[in-house]
């Protein structure tokens, strides 16, 4: 896991999570959306590359459906055994660890 600011051209990079997938510059990936989020797996077909220094490009089209904003954090969770990058706006995980915590703390819901 861990946290980066998109850019102003739309890349994230965070190094230590695409070495922990194995992903290295030059690889092809798909991303596709699911509600707040984008699911980015390893393609031959791949559109997508990463890129030298751990960074991807998230083509405006996807940050615009997730809600992803330059120069806003972002969550990436890596799923090393899936092989797969979970990239969400930071503050969907807020709002959803709070969510969780209002139900399961104060209310006992």
């Amino acid at each position: 896991m861990g946290m980066c600011r998109v850019d102003d051209s739309g890349r994230i990079a965070h190094r230590a999570i695409f070495d922990a997938l194995g992903w290295g510059p030059g690889l092809k990936v798909t991303m596709d959306t699911h509600h707040e989020a984008v699911a980015v797996t390893p393609s031959a077909d791949g559109e997508h590359l990463v890129r030298l220094r751990g960074s991807l490009a998230l083509p405006f089209s996807i940050r615009a459906t997730c809600g992803i904003r330059t120069q806003k954090p972002v969550f990436l969770a890596a799923y090393v055994a899936g092989n797969l990058l979970i990239i969400h706006p930071a503050d969907v995980v807020a709002r959803l660890l709070v969510r969780l915590h209002v139900r399961g703390g104060r209310d006992g819901r």
